[in-house]
């Protein structure tokens, strides 16, 4: 009686990721390579391929790509420091050490299925960018509102928060394709490609945002497609305006991050004539007068 053998894997595990080598490998366009690393990594969980430069061709297969692409993506991990050579054997490196190197302490994950492509991994690996993007988009907002906040108790009509309290969790992000075509630099078509296998996937969940009215007739229409955010067009004589899907992130949310009191005090500065020490009288009050 033969012993059957079973691959020692989940139907899913969490790999980490390097975000900065991400955004790298979205501006030389070579997110695929990126991809075929980690899905090499996981087929491979010893983290080294044998005799590579003979099996070529076979280890291509296995992830579903050329031997001649296979070829150009072990060099550029190389380039990236993910992968290196051990006399005939190629030794694929973990991501920590690129982290380190690029002095990135953000904790970024993504979730690999068993049954995922080369191309699920591509998208989850774009996905990490409008994840951050969001972040980011969320943060300054709530920097802003800060700054607002503290201005407003200056003439004592609101009570000031503590400037590093946390906010409930990053609400839904709208964005058009254009603009996520624009964040992950690839086409339209490529764009909406990646959103719908993030969706397939439960990355992220879309929604539609519905038009609301802002005016009637063509002047009006004119007017608002001048230099104001959304989509305009007309129905009738009614001119409706449309902002992006709005993206909800299920399989990672992103976190909510702090507003340190530097961060406030660079926006103030940036935002008025308002003075340091002024921030201080509020922000911490003397406990003698």
């Amino acid at each position: 009686m033969t012993k059957q053998r079973y691959e020692n894997i989940n139907d899913k595990s969490k790999q980490n990721v390097c975000l900065n080598l991400i955004k790298e490998a979205r501006d030389t366009r070579q997110m695929r390579a990126l991809a075929a690393y980690y899905l090499l990594k996981r087929t491979f969980q010893n983290s080294t391929l044998f005799n590579y430069r003979s099996r070529k061709t076979e280890l291509a297969y296995t992830i579903g790509i050329s031997a001649r692409s296979l070829h150009a993506y072990i060099g550029q991990w190389k380039a990236w420091g993910l992968a290196s050579d051990h006399k005939h054997n190629l030794t694929l490196h973990s991501t920590k050490d690129v982290k380190k190197a690029h002095r990135e302490r953000y904790k970024a994950q993504i979730t690999r299925g068993h049954g995922d492509t080369i191309q699920d991994i591509e998208a989850r690996l774009y996905g990490k960018l409008l994840e951050n993007h969001n972040r980011r988009i969320h943060f300054n907002h709530s920097l802003e509102e800060k700054a607002k906040e503290t201005r407003r108790a200056w003439n004592g009509d609101v009570n000031i928060r503590h400037y590093d309290e946390n906010r409930p969790g990053t609400p839904a992000f709208s964005l058009s394709i254009r603009n996520t075509a624009k964040e992950l630099s690839v086409s339209n078509a490529k764009a909406t490609k990646i959103i719908q296998t993030l969706n397939r996937l439960r990355v992220m969940q879309t929604a539609g945002n519905p038009p609301k009215a802002v005016g009637h007739g063509l002047g009006v229409y004119r007017a608002c497609r001048d230099g104001r955010l959304g989509y305009f067009f007309m129905a009738g004589d009614t001119v409706f305006r449309r902002f992006g899907n709005r993206h909800y992130f299920l399989e990672y949310p992103p976190k909510e991050q702090k507003i340190t009191y530097k961060k406030l005090i660079q926006q103030l500065y940036h935002g008025g004539p308002e003075t340091k020490a002024r921030l201080e009288a509020i922000m911490k009050p003397n406990e003698t007068t």
